[in-house]
């Protein structure tokens, strides 16, 4: 059983990359998602609703990019890594860009604020959360059996959060905010990575090498 699910066919390796290089690219609809789950989640955090929260992280896209950097350095192409690093990037500053300019215009009292308080916890575990977090979401993609469960893994790896607090901190003005959403934010984008480059490297992605750069060249093109 462990041989099996450690044995993944090039043909399938080769359909992996074209869609996880395909969802990482910051194209119109990849855009609009994120820019709804960026108003949607720092509303709900502003507002205190975790429900409003989580569906914001169900929303974003973000979590693409992010795998396609564990990609690049499991296939060994610095090409895919550099590329990914800057949609990432791209990313992150759009969902504090709007955070930022909702927490400005729309400013509350967040001292009480359990969401907030929540995004400043550094507890070692958070790490840990993390890095199975990315594990789950490479094998998710890894395995169609198990890709329904791609929407919990961005809810439980907790990334738009710590990015909008991250935007509300600068909006608002508050330090704490900005050094503790930015210190969760790292731990679950080191822990993210780390666990898929676990599940790719193990699946010896590093065979499809050829198709990650294949890929890469054919979006140059268009």
């Amino acid at each position: 059983m462990e041989q099996e699910i450690l044995k993944v066919r090039k043909e399938k390796q080769e359909k992996i990359v074209e869609k996880i290089i395909d969802g990482s690219k910051l194209n119109i609809e990849y855009n609009l998602l994120l820019f709804f789950s960026a108003i949607i989640t720092v509303s709900g955090i502003l507002v205190n609703n975790i429900a409003i929260v989580i569906g914001g992280m169900l929303v974003t896209p973000l979590l693409a990019p992010i795998l396609s950097i564990a990609l690049g350095i499991a296939s060994g192409d610095i090409k895919v890594i550099n590329r990914s690093l800057i949609n990432s990037t791209k990313s992150i500053l759009i969902v504090i860009s709007v955070s930022l300019l909702v927490a400005f215009f729309f400013s509350t009292k967040t001292t009480d604020n359990t969401i907030i308080v929540n995004c400043l916890d550094h507890h070692p575990l958070y790490l840990l959360v993390a890095i199975f977090s990315g594990v789950a979401a490479a094998f998710a993609y890894v395995s169609p059996k198990v890709s329904e469960a791609l929407p919990g893994v961005a809810v439980a790896v907790s990334l738009m959060p710590p990015l909008a607090v991250f935007g509300i901190g600068i909006g608002q003005w508050r330090l704490l905010l900005i050094k503790g959403a930015l210190v969760t934010l790292f731990l679950n984008f080191i822990g993210i990575v780390m666990g898929a480059l676990i599940v790719f490297s193990l699946l010896k992605f590093y065979r499809v090498r050829k198709t990650v750069q294949k890929e890469i060249k054919k979006e140059e093109i268009i």
